[in-house]
Order: C-alpha cells, then sequence, then structure tokens
C-alpha cells in the first residue's frame, strides 16, 4: 500500500493497493459542512481517473448529515480551520499514523515491575 500524493490534501486520503496482480485504490473522504458541492473535485478526479485505468476504487466518506447542501443550519464547524493534519492509511491499519511510536500496555504489571517514567504515567 502507497499514499497517492496527487489525490490527497487536508480533507481527502488517497491510497494504492496492490496484491497478486490486483490493484485497488482506497479513498478516505471527508465531505465538511462548508464545502460547496459534495463530492469534492479531487474525489471526482480520482474517480475519473480511476474509470479510466479500469483500477477498482473503494470510497469511505465521512459526509456531515447537517450539511449546507441539503439546507440545514445545524452544521458542525471545525475546531481549528488552520488545523491541517490528515488521515493516512496508518489510522485505518493500526489506528494512528505509522510514524506514532506505540506504548506499551502496563497495567496489568506490578508496580515494582515499571520503570520511572511508567510509573509517573500511570499516575496521571
Amino acid at each position: 500500500m502507497f499514499l497517492l500524493h496527487n489525490f490527497s490534501d487536508g480533507d481527502n486520503t488517497a491510497a494504492s493497493l496492490e496484491l497478486q496482480g490486483a490493484h485497488l485504490r482506497v479513498v478516505f473522504s471527508y465531505m465538511a459542512h462548508d464545502q460547496c458541492d459534495p463530492p469534492s473535485d479531487l474525489v471526482n478526479k480520482i474517480t475519473s481517473d480511476s474509470e479510466r485505468s479500469n483500477t477498482g476504487l473503494l470510497i469511505r466518506c465521512d459526509a456531515n448529515a447537517h450539511h449546507t447542501q441539503w439546507g440545514s443550519l445545524d452544521i458542525n464547524v471545525r475546531e481549528n480551520p488552520e488545523d491541517l493534519g490528515v488521515l493516512t492509511p496508518g489510522h485505518f491499519l493500526i489506528g494512528r499514523p505509522l510514524m506514532e511510536f506505540s506504548k506499551p500496555d502496563v497495567t496489568g504489571l506490578h508496580i515494582n515491575r515499571l520503570d520511572c517514567w511508567q510509573r509517573i504515567n500511570c499516575a496521571q
């Protein structure tokens, strides 16, 4: 699996999967309330490109049910519009970015088996 940068942005993450000669593109798309006409141009672009190249395409969409497109005034505003964090394939594989280090679960260990840092984290 690898990221398709040309089909990814702050609201869309596209990846290509290749397994035993079969190709599949996966798109994870957030359709915000302030987006004028969902789906985005980028989703339309990868859809057209996948049709042209006869490549399978799976789109997972987080569409806001309270979208201005449907005439709703009750919309969820983004917390921080400057936050450009994107979903990565790692979020869907392991629940976090692939570059993030995991912390071992030490809740079942006796306190005398933990190092200093683990004891501090358990106390919090």
